[in-house]
């Protein structure tokens, strides 16, 4: 079963220019017990854009079965998404924290 992660430790959000522009998001944490899988982030859907232009990610897993170690795991994702132009911040959300990122555009520089 999915569930949400116990942590975020670290997040790293930016825009890469693209059309249309698309978010690049980084980010690790931790889970209470060994066993988990397939970290990822789930987008939250909205009826309306949110005023303060904030788009919501849940840092979920698969929670194991069985025996597991209760010992806190290290547990990363990378994730790609098409921007929204309301978007000017990402929230990553987990069972015991938040974390909230504003959006940088990321603009190739060419080689000398």
């Amino acid at each position: 079963m999915t569930k949400t992660i116990y942590s975020i430790g670290c997040v790293h959000v930016e825009t890469v220019k693209s059309l249309p522009p698309t978010l690049k998001i980084e980010a690790d944490g931790f889970v209470n017990t060994s066993g988990w899988k397939n970290p990822t982030l789930s987008k939250h859907i909205y009826v309306t854009p949110p005023k303060d232009g904030v788009q919501g990610y849940d840092f979920v897993a698969d929670e194991p079965g069985g025996i597991v170690a209760p010992v806190l795991t290290p547990v990363e994702t990378a994730y790609t998404d098409q921007q929204d132009d309301w978007v000017t911040a990402v929230a990553i959300h987990s069972a015991t924290n938040t974390v909230t990122v504003t959006v940088t555009l990321s603009v190739p520089v060419a080689a000398s």
